[in-house]
């Protein structure tokens, strides 16, 4: 395995993690990503949706997955549903991050972090913790950002549908 960075580096500054050339061997990853009510979390915005899902080796775990709508206790703006489709109704009655905050963290234990533009999606859990008692939580984390990989590369164009083309 090569170079990671904490999740704490990555939201503190612009760091690329980079996987060196060797083997994936038995590597355990969680690949997660999150939908939320904004871009800002230091302006009240929250996560409307987690998803994670296991890869060891290259076995993807179907069976070994994570996903949960969330209760923002905030409208979500409809411009932002345009973007993803979660609306309020979609929400109302679903849990709380802080209700689902000690199963997610169990589950992200699980390997290395695989995250597009990591920065952002960890800028929200980290908030998402501290907000429901547990800062710090995944400072320590090792976390690999796909989309710092894909512009290392220079690749034209660097998001998650134009990676997978």
């Amino acid at each position: 395995m090569g170079r990671h960075w904490s999740a704490a580096k990555l939201v503190s500054r612009p760091l690329a993690a980079r996987v060196g050339g060797g083997s994936i061997g038995i590597m355990r990853y969680v690949v997660l990503d999150t939908e939320t009510t904004g871009k800002h979390p230091e302006q009240g915005h929250r996560i409307v949706e987690i998803g994670a899902i296991l890869i060891e080796g290259r076995t993807i775990r179907h069976d070994c997955t994570f996903h949960h709508y969330l209760n923002p206790q905030r409208p979500i703006p409809k411009d932002v549903v345009e973007i993803h489709g979660i609306t309020d109704e979609k929400v109302k009655g679903k849990p709380r991050f802080a209700e689902v905050k000690d199963e997610l963290l169990a589950f992200l234990r699980q390997g290395v972090l695989v995250i597009h533009n990591a920065p952002f999606d960890l800028r929200f859990l980290m908030h998402e913790y501290a907000h429901a008692g547990s800062p710090g939580v995944l400072d320590e984390f090792p976390v690999i950002d796909t989309l710092a990989l894909a512009r290392s590369r220079r690749f034209p164009r660097c998001s998650l549908d134009a990676l997978c083309d």
